[in-house]
């Protein structure tokens, strides 16, 4: 497109205290596709399902530290950046602009 940094919302992090229970209501209750399984890794466990962007049901692991609350509710937007280099011409003169 030639002015942006970001194509789009690829998706949106919703902490929630169950976040498997948050994600089967999200696909067996409303049935909205699955954007990925739900999987639990060392740090966190998460699932999303996709609304036209991927809504993620997420939770720290308790074991670890986590500035996250575990009801923080959404706490994050995660963007598709547009390809490498336009977005770094982008910044890169927005970056000039500022600098003044």
């Amino acid at each position: 497109m030639g002015s942006r940094v970001v194509r789009r919302i690829d998706h949106v992090n919703v902490v929630v205290p169950d976040p498997r229970g948050f994600f089967g209501l999200l696909t067996e209750r409303f049935e909205l596709p699955i954007g990925w399984p739900f999987t639990r890794f060392p740090s966190f466990e998460s699932g999303a399902a996709n609304l036209g962007i991927n809504i993620e049901a997420v939770r720290y692991a308790p074991d670890r530290p986590s500035p996250v609350p575990e009801d923080a509710g959404v706490y994050a937007i995660a963007f598709e950046p547009e390809a490498l280099p336009e977005a770094r011409a982008q910044l890169a003169g927005r970056s000039r602009i500022r600098r003044r």
